[in-house]
């Protein structure tokens, strides 16, 4: 059997398109996961010998945000007319009358 040359890796530069509806259920495209990903479909690969890296993703508010974690501080409604009352003006003297 001949003797490997040792040669830098092999570089693949892909771009991964998910539908909104897999990030609204929970994925996100981590280097982890990537990675899980190529050494499953390689099958007998051993983690040092596939490496992945995210160059860009979508940012973690629109990530979130989708997936219904907004965390947007939402404005106040404006106080109504028994605000400072207590249980919202339930407990107002006009309130009570019948």
């Amino acid at each position: 059997m001949s003797e490997r040359v040792r040669t830098k890796p092999f570089k693949w530069t892909i771009e991964v398109e998910v539908a909104p509806v897999w990030v609204e259920d929970g994925f996100n495209l981590t280097e982890e996961r990537a990675q899980s990903v190529f050494l499953r479909e390689l099958g007998w690969a051993r983690s040092d010998e596939v490496t992945c890296k995210v160059i860009k993703a979508p940012s973690r508010k629109s990530i979130r945000r989708i997936q219904g974690y907004d965390d947007t501080p939402k404005p106040k409604p404006p106080p109504g007319p028994f605000a400072g009352y207590p249980m919202g003006g339930l407990g107002h003297p006009e309130k009570l009358k019948k």
